[in-house]
């Protein structure tokens, strides 16, 4: 199922590009989306550079219907998260590995310098391969993406203050 969010940062365009290599933000970012950072590392390569971020989230605290719980471990999910951007461009690339689960997400971003804050746009798509439930596991996941951009933006605001 295909998404757009927008995210907006409150800081110049080198403030945002220096917030998004920091691991601390990715940690902060994480935190006020209820989940925890097992590891977070960004590899920096001239001007682009690629943030790694392996969480273990507790299973029993997502929101999702029962019918989709039970497709999941029973304990924890293990998933890790890669982004990788392009400073002269201001595109960005997001995967996320659910190890071994049968979801797929994948987003493109731009941030657009505002002056004095930069918007980023986001295109995803996810997608459920399972029969018979996925595209209403989709609709459910996808109704999320509005905290995620929430939970980003308190905790950009948090980091850049």
């Amino acid at each position: 199922m295909k998404f757009d969010a927008e995210v907006t940062y409150g800081a110049p365009m080198a403030q945002v590009w220096s917030m998004l290599r920091d691991t601390q933000f990715h940690e902060a970012r994480l935190r006020a989306a209820h989940v925890d950072a097992k590891s977070v590392d960004v590899l920096e390569d001239g001007d682009s550079f690629t943030s790694v971020v392996e969480i273990v989230h507790d299973s029993t605290k997502l929101k999702l219907p029962s019918m989709a719980k039970r497709l999941l471990p029973s304990d924890s999910i293990r998933a890790t998260i890669s982004e990788r951007w392009d400073m002269t461009t201001g595109e960005g690339v997001l995967a996320v590995d659910l190890g071994g689960l049968p979801v797929q997400l994948e987003a493109t971003s731009r941030l657009h310098d505002e002056g004095e804050s930069v918007t980023r746009t986001v295109r995803g798509d996810l997608t459920v391969t399972v029969p018979m439930i996925g595209k209403k596991l989709e609709a459910e996941a996808v109704k999320q993406v509005g905290e995620i951009v929430a939970a980003e933006e308190q905790a950009a605001a948090d980091y850049l203050n």
